[in-house]
């Protein structure tokens, strides 16, 4: 049951949920600046904590996959709480050109990394990798070869996720003129279907 609950998907959703929850209310999330200023860095602790017992950030381990990943989703959230309504570093992080550029693209990105890393993955025993990993592993450490598939996995993710936001996304994005929020009214009227 643990398991099942701490899952990153559940909890991450259920964090979210709460986020969002705190965000519409009275104050939004300028009540929750004081506890995720005391949370993230416990998180961020605790992550760290299980990697060195664990010698691994593997979703496969067991501490990982349960406790862990669920104490990155109360960092990523405090950070968020932080970088809206905080103020300070995480605000200012937030705001870089780089940051806006990866926030831009980050649903794509994280829509296409996974199959990607999986993709990678399948073909890391590849004889058409061989040389690249022999060549690296004359270093005596995996790090090379490790920084090298993970440059080459988020370039390739982030040409596709270029592609979507300018092929798909900006476009759905620009009907959002006809969409009102919630009690105003319409920016532009409906375009008048053709015959």
């Amino acid at each position: 049951m643990a398991r099942f609950f701490f899952r990153d998907a559940f909890f991450n959703g259920l964090l979210g949920a709460i986020l969002a929850v705190y965000a519409r209310g009275d104050g939004g999330l300028a009540k929750l600046v004081r506890p995720a200023t005391v949370a993230a860095p416990l998180a961020a602790t605790g992550v760290l904590a299980i990697v060195w017992l664990e010698d691994s950030a593997s979703n496969q381990r067991e501490w990982m996959a349960v406790i862990g990943y669920s104490m990155l989703d109360v960092l990523f959230g405090a950070t968020l709480v932080l970088a809206v309504a905080g103020g300070g570093a995480a605000a200012w992080l937030c705001q870089l050109h780089v940051a806006r550029v990866l926030g831009k693209y980050s649903y794509a990105l994280y829509l296409f990394h996974f199959p990607l890393f999986l993709w990678a993955e399948s073909h890391y025993h590849s004889p058409r990798v061989a040389p690249v990993k022999d060549l690296l592993a004359q270093t005596g450490s995996a790090i090379p070869y490790f920084l090298a598939y993970t440059v080459s996995v988020l370039t390739v993710a982030l040409a596709l996720a270029w592609l979507s936001w300018h092929l798909w996304e900006k476009r759905w994005l620009s009907l959002k003129r006809y969409v009102p929020p919630p009690g105003r009214a319409a920016a532009q009227p409906l375009p008048a279907a053709s015959s």
